[in-house]
């Protein structure tokens, strides 16, 4: 059962894709695909009557403007991970939308989940390749996982505190679980 609802005033969401919250519980970034940006809520009311109001959006327009992204998390400072599908890349932004970095890599095609773990390593679906690409926290590629283990799919992505990492594979329908060696 839901625990309330609550419209979103100002911003679009037209095509809302994905959503995460910060660490302290007062903002809600989402995600619009369509209209390829990021729009941050102030959460506020009570989780039997929440409301959402309009902050500020990014990401579509200046350096670090995404074309069709799909999915974001945040890490522990806050930073938003976008994936940038259409750029092959993952754009992080710090938690006001000002434009950080662009994480690329040769074996990074079309990302469609992402996922950051306590050291600041950066776990990416690529459902093109059908593996998940890793950065260490500079940035640097340091190659996929995955490639072998029959995922066709690929588009979402969790991490437990262990260091494993949990995949979902759409055309599978099927959680894939790679433990931490």
């Amino acid at each position: 059962s839901a625990f309330g609802s609550a419209q979103f005033t100002g911003g679009t969401n037209c095509a809302a894709e994905g959503a995460a919250v910060n660490s302290a519980g007062t903002t809600v970034y989402t995600l619009d695909f369509e209209n390829s940006a990021v729009y941050a809520y102030l959460i506020g009311g009570t989780a039997a009557n929440p409301t959402f109001t309009y902050q500020f959006t990014f990401g579509n327009s200046g350096t670090g403007t995404l074309a069709q992204p799909y999915n974001l998390c945040l890490d522990g400072p806050g930073n938003v991970y976008v994936t940038d599908t259409n750029h092959d890349r993952i754009v992080v932004f710090d938690p006001t939308g000002n434009y950080l970095k662009a994480l690329t890599g040769d074996d990074l095609m079309n990302p469609t989940d992402v996922a950051v773990d306590a050291s600041g390593n950066v776990f990416v679906t690529d459902d093109l390749f059908a593996w998940i690409v890793v950065f260490n926290a500079s940035g640097a590629e340091t190659g996929a996982i995955g490639w072998n283990a029959g995922l066709t799919e690929p588009d979402a992505i969790a991490l437990d505190s262990s260091g494993n990492i949990y995949v979902g594979d759409y055309s599978n329908h099927q959680i894939v679980v790679f433990r931490k060696q």
